[in-house]
């Protein structure tokens, strides 16, 4: 039989006897004496003090009073001294005993460790063998639901040593069975590949087909923008090339019957207000023919669009101003 084995109740009991009456001693023997004494000098000094304390101080008894106030502070701390002394001899052997008292403790914590560490050798053995059981029944029963994309420690299952293995085994095929009738759900989606790559991050179904189906919005949107920007453009464009062409057009007749004003050296003479109130009447005698003519204009604007927007507005007006005067507005 080992030593630890000889230690029982009684023994411990023992052990802790010469303790109890070494602290027993220390406070119910000791103490009430240092107690009794304090209260015996007590009386006396609040007598002494009292006393001293009624004398007046005078020219004639000040020395006394300066002596007896000496004599007072040298018994002060005289008392001090033998107190400090006292309780030194009261707390040595109380050092002592608790000294010894820690030794016993740290016994029992040395032993507490070591036990610890010889459980968990053992423990730890058998929570390993009920890991690599219940591992192998995942790779099994994943195997035959052909799921090959998961591993043990995707289930997040603690394996514990109050654990049983056929609770393990109950979570493992639970899990294993909601994976497969999510990717039964997913097989019926119309992304299923996307969505079936988002499921294998998180393991979430409900989450995978909402970010595919947020993804494929957002891509959708961003083509429709990109269509009506190039649409955009393409009127721009179309614009732009309408508006050059109908300037080429105005030179092209401008080259060929130019107005005055574009004359080199033309200098435009002032014409009285009142011959513009009517046009002028040719004489019947001499037929009218009509002849082509073109003028250059400017408009002030931010931007070409807006130049032809006010040319636009202002057009008919023209229109309306020249047909007034006798003038053909357009192609004959």
């Amino acid at each position: 039989m080992s030593e630890v084995e000889k230690v029982n109740e009684t023994d411990i009991t023992v052990l802790d006897v010469p303790s109890i009456d070494e602290l027993s001693r220390i406070t119910i023997v000791q103490l009430p004496k240092i107690n009794e004494r304090i209260e015996q000098l007590y009386a006396i000094v609040e007598q002494r003090t009292s006393e001293a304390m009624t004398l007046e101080c005078t020219e004639e008894n000040k020395k006394y009073i300066k002596g007896l106030r000496s004599e007072f502070n040298k018994e002060k701390a005289l008392l001090i001294k033998q107190y400090k002394e006292a309780l030194d001899k009261i707390t040595a052997p109380l050092n002592q005993t608790q000294e010894k008292f820690n030794r016993c403790i740290e016994c029992y914590k040395k032993a507490d460790a070591d036990f610890k560490k010889k459980i968990a050798v053992i423990e730890d053995d058998q929570k390993e063998d009920k890991r690599l059981t219940v591992t192998e029944y995942f790779e099994e029963y994943a195997q035959s639901k052909d799921i090959d994309f998961l591993t043990f420690e995707d289930l997040g299952i603690n394996v514990t040593l109050s654990s049983s293995v056929a609770s393990l085994k109950k979570q493992i095929s639970a899990f294993l069975e909601r994976v497969v009738a999510d990717l039964k759900m997913i097989a019926t989606q119309e992304d299923e590949d996307e969505i079936l790559v988002e499921y294998k991050k998180s393991l979430d179904a409900s989450n995978a087909i909402t970010t595919v189906k947020e993804r494929k919005k957002r891509v959708e949107e961003e083509k429709a923008r990109k269509e009506k920007e190039a649409e955009r453009r393409a009127r721009a464009k179309a614009a732009e090339k309408a508006v050059m062409q109908a300037v080429e057009e105005q030179e092209q007749i401008s080259d060929e019957l130019p107005f005055p004003e574009v004359e080199a050296g033309y200098i435009p003479q002032e014409t009285p207000a009142e011959l513009l109130d009517a046009p002028v009447v040719q004489s019947p005698s001499i037929p009218l023919k009509e002849y082509p003519a073109t003028f250059s204009a400017r408009v002030p604007a931010t931007s070409q669009d807006e130049a032809l927007d006010k040319f636009r507005v202002l057009k008919p007006k023209l229109i309306k101003f020249l047909e007034s005067e006798g003038f053909y507005y357009g192609k004959q």
